[in-house]
């Protein structure tokens, strides 16, 4: 249920009106990524499970977070996204991977490349309340 919120002129304003696309976008990107590391967990190994467990709950996190605009889960995304895409190219440049090794991270470094991008936008820092790009 969408609370409503009051505004300056005593009109009632949604919570989900005040949400641009971009702002959906990148809550549901985090929300995939949380859903993704719940079918590793799933599907890794015993000793990995704490790892992608721990993942997977900050992802939701994260993604409320953005969800609901809050500030500390725009610098988050922002500070995870720069180390996805420098940990995934270096690891693209680095690593003697496979074609198909390739195809499937590439996707993850493009992701978080986009997600930066849109976060940079001067809408959505302005959504965030954020004054300007760290």
């Amino acid at each position: 249920m969408v609370k409503p919120l009051e505004s300056t002129n005593s009109e009632k304003v949604s919570v989900s009106a005040s949400r641009s696309p971009e702002v959906v976008v990148i809550a549901a990107i985090e929300a995939f990524a949380g859903i993704r590391y719940l079918l590793r967990t799933l599907l890794s190994p015993v000793e990995f499970m704490p790892v992608t467990l721990a993942l997977m709950v900050a992802s939701f996190v994260i993604a409320f977070g953005l969800w609901k605009m809050s500030k500390w889960a725009w610098y988050l995304t922002l500070v995870l996204s720069i180390f996805g895409v420098i940990g995934g190219s270096a690891a693209l440049l680095l690593e003697s991977l496979t074609g198909l090794d390739v195809l499937a991270q590439v996707p993850y470094v493009l992701l978080d490349a986009f997600v930066i991008v849109v976060l940079l936008r001067k809408n959505v820092r302005a959504t965030y309340r954020i004054s300007r790009p760290p």
